[in-house]
């Protein structure tokens, strides 16, 4: 029984590290698409650590280690290749632009879920936009974009 209270704090000391971790890495991104998901993935854990520290006894060892093993692999596999800030470098460098405007930069959503960001700069000018997928790097511009995937 001593044996399973500890794997029961353990579990709670891995969840509360987890939750630490991605809240550092989310920091530099916007909107991470199933964020919440882990969130809540990692509140399960915590409990049936508890309910398990309080006496229930779980008989299945999948049901101790699903959440903990589980949430990273799903949190990483939702965190984008490029943060905000080196989205607009990229489109910046790439597009010459004269200035960007990161406060009237938005994330964009769409139906499906996914998420973009809308960079706005200054080229020559003219002000444009770009419509940036922070998971593979595409852009294009705001008059191209027709939605759905990008």
């Amino acid at each position: 029984m001593e044996d399973l209270k500890r794997l029961y704090w353990l579990i709670l000391v891995i969840a509360a590290v987890e939750t630490s971790v991605i809240m550092y890495i989310i920091l530099p991104f916007r909107d991470i698409e199933g964020a919440f998901t882990c969130f809540l993935g990692l509140m399960g854990a915590c409990v049936i650590a508890i309910s398990g520290l309080l006496g229930k006894n779980y008989k299945s060892k999948e049901t101790k280690y699903t959440a903990i093993i589980g949430v990273p692999y799903l949190f990483w596999s939702k965190v984008p290749d490029y943060t905000f800030d080196e989205e607009v470098n990229v489109v910046k460098q790439e597009e010459e632009l004269n200035k960007m405007f990161k406060s009237y930069s938005r994330t964009l959503s769409t139906k499906s879920g996914a998420v973009y960001y809308k960079i706005n700069g200054i080229r020559n000018g003219d002000a444009v936009q770009f419509v940036f997928n922070p998971h593979n790097g595409r852009y294009v511009n705001d008059e191209q974009y027709q939605g759905g995937k990008l």
